[in-house]
């Protein structure tokens, strides 16, 4: 079951972030701009999105975590595409977000998702990093 995040899952998130980015600084999530999603196998969260605006109807992609136990099921994208549903909606013109170069699985399903590499004119996160976006309208 995928559900929009509340306070209430902060500390569930965190701590799968931590199982899913190990070598990772903790991701700070911003509750009172983020658009962000959990999905729950029974009462175990195995999977996380998180995306905040960057201007005007542009938002950031800025975190997917699946728990090792549930990846390669399509998690990662039915959570993109409750975020896009909802960025639909919300009147969302664009998505944008990066990945490392290292981690290609996570590439590979947003480029699946329709997503497309892109070169900004200034880096936000560096240039060793795969850049990508979707326009929704």
């Amino acid at each position: 079951m995928i559900r929009r995040a509340t306070v209430d899952d902060i500390e569930a998130i965190e701590a799968a972030d931590r199982v899913c980015f190990p070598f990772d600084k903790p991701y700070l999530f911003a509750w009172e701009k983020n658009a962000s999603w959990v999905a729950h196998d029974k009462d175990e969260l195995v999977g996380y999105l998180s995306a905040h605006p960057l201007k005007h109807n542009v938002w950031f992609f800025s975190r997917v975590g699946v728990m090792p136990s549930h990846r390669g099921q399509g998690l990662q994208r039915k959570l993109m595409a409750c975020m896009e549903k909802h960025g639909r909606r919300e009147g969302w013109r664009e998505i944008v977000t990066y990945t490392v170069g290292r981690n290609g699985f996570s590439t590979a399903n947003i480029l699946a998702c329709g997503y497309r590499t892109y070169e900004p004119r200034k880096s936000y996160v560096g240039w060793e990093c795969v850049h990508l976006r979707k326009k929704l309208r």
